[in-house]
């Protein structure tokens, strides 16, 4: 298990300056703020086990830039919440102050209200290698 919390950010500035942002469907209890202490479920199926990622960051689509809510990460992608409707097989770049940009491929988007749809990608380049990913890990704590 973890011990510690991962969260992105972006600047305020930056976040009131987008004119598209995510509308979360329910009150943030925590998921998003990085106070949630909940962790996920060992589910064996999947090849990567997923860290709860918090934050606010920017998605990039065909030159549009929205505010999206990070969820998860993991060597294989991330998941986030997003205030458009994604399709499978959609290239967005999701940049935070923590890391440079990453390019995702969605794999599913699900509408959960509206201007709120929970995406899941995978990296374009492939999984993160284990140093990458461990690198990435650490400049996350908070």
């Amino acid at each position: 298990m973890l011990d510690f919390a991962l969260s992105a950010s972006i600047s305020e500035k930056l976040w009131n300056s987008l004119q598209v942002t995510t509308k979360l469907a329910l009150e943030d209890d925590g998921t998003f703020s990085g106070d949630d202490q909940r962790t996920e479920s060992n589910d064996a199926r999947r090849r990567f086990r997923r860290v709860k990622l918090a934050g606010r960051a920017v998605m990039t689509r065909e030159k549009h830039h929205y505010g999206v809510y990070l969820n998860d990460l993991s060597p294989m992608g991330l998941g986030f919440v997003s205030p458009k409707q994604l399709f499978p097989q959609d290239v967005v770049s999701i940049s935070f102050a923590e890391a440079d940009p990453l390019q995702v491929r969605l794999r599913r988007c699900r509408r959960i209200a509206e201007d709120c749809y929970i995406c899941g990608t995978v990296f374009v380049k492939g999984p993160m290698s284990p140093t990458s990913y461990h690198e990435i890990l650490h400049s996350l704590k908070s």
